[in-house]
């Protein structure tokens, strides 16, 4: 799938360089999960995880991903570096054995208040400086202040810095202190101002249900943020790596969704620009999984879209998103 680009796509953002893959990182294989099998028996992770059935389908199209866990290429399953299916918890947003099987004792917790302390910025420091290790800012102020006036017209004034990292990969992730990380892939593969707007809602959505303050909870339970202290934490590699390579599991990735295509209506923007973007994320993925087969997801989007119905405008600002990235595209040359 590496390096195509969206049918149809224009020149201009289209162009930006899809360059510095996903590089590793993240925990020990098996981190967060009960062992597996006989004591001292290795578990079938990595490569022996390719083309085996999936335990959620039965259909041989598991995936090994670079840390070690799967995913399944026919349903989207997630997949444990022991071969057992695992499913998104709703309390700690990591990922658990499936209830079929044994739950691990959750390490998350209730629904957080949307306030964000000291500490939680800090946090979010951590995770911006991580990132730009991985793969390099892109420093692009016009770019950042088009994406927070879109973001705050379709996300009912919400506020965060809005940063670019340069990576093929569709890079769209939120951090605790509501800080925007969009990938150049990203931008690249999307054409118009309605499917921008789209992705920023979906974000917006996770961080209101509360999705992402849960997973950074969940990996450091005791005195919630208080022990981010140190640069290289295991645990934050692994969740921001879970967040930007696998999202927040079916359930909560197309509430979103729905919950976007509301918010482009809202605003007139044109509707099926949502499923749209995500046939285009879908298109341009290549090391991650969070956006593979969600061109699934698009055509279920058909039924929302014939309850919303369409706005009187149903506006796409094509034009506009090319020009207000003209100098992202610069800075990459």
């Amino acid at each position: 799938m590496g390096g195509r680009q969206p049918a149809g796509s224009e020149a201009g953002v289209a162009d930006l360089p899809r360059s510095g893959a996903f590089s590793g990182g993240g925990v020990p294989v098996g981190f967060w999960r009960e062992p597996w099998g006989t004591q001292g028996e290795a578990p079938p992770g990595g490569p022996r995880l390719e083309g085996v059935a999936c335990p959620h389908c039965r259909e041989p199209a598991a995936i090994a991903l670079p840390d070690g866990n799967g995913w399944c290429a026919a349903c989207g399953g997630l997949v444990a570096p022991t071969g057992a299916g695992e499913v998104i918890c709703r309390s700690c947003a990591l990922p658990h054995a499936s209830p079929r099987s044994r739950w691990h004792a959750c390490a998350g917790g209730a629904e957080l208040a949307g306030a964000i302390t000291d500490s939680g910025r800090g946090v979010a420091s951590q995770i911006r400086a991580l990132l730009a290790r991985r793969w390099g800012m892109v420093h692009a102020p016009a770019a950042a202040c088009y994406v927070a006036a879109v973001r705050a017209t379709v996300a009912a004034g919400a506020t965060g810095e809005v940063i670019f990292m340069a990576t093929a990969e569709p890079l769209i992730l939120a951090l605790p202190d509501r800080t925007l990380v969009l990938g150049t892939g990203g931008i690249a593969a999307l054409e118009d101002e309605a499917q921008l707007a789209f992705v920023l809602c979906r974000e917006e959505s996770l961080a209101r249900h509360g999705w992402i303050a849960r997973r950074y909870r969940a990996v450091a339970p005791a005195g919630f943020w208080s022990l981010w202290r140190r640069r290289d934490d295991p645990s934050l590699a692994y969740a921001v790596d879970l967040s930007s390579r696998v999202g927040f599991g079916a359930e909560a990735e197309q509430l979103a969704d729905r919950e976007a295509i509301g918010a482009l209506v809202a605003a007139d923007y044109d509707p099926q620009a949502g499923g749209r973007a995500l046939a285009l994320l879908d298109h341009a993925s290549q090391a991650t999984v969070r956006f593979r087969l969600s061109r699934v997801r698009s055509r279920l989007l058909g039924r929302t879209l014939a309850d919303i119905g369409r706005p009187a405008l149903a506006r796409l600002n094509r034009e506009v998103y090319r020009r207000a990235f003209a100098s992202l595209r610069d800075s990459l040359h």
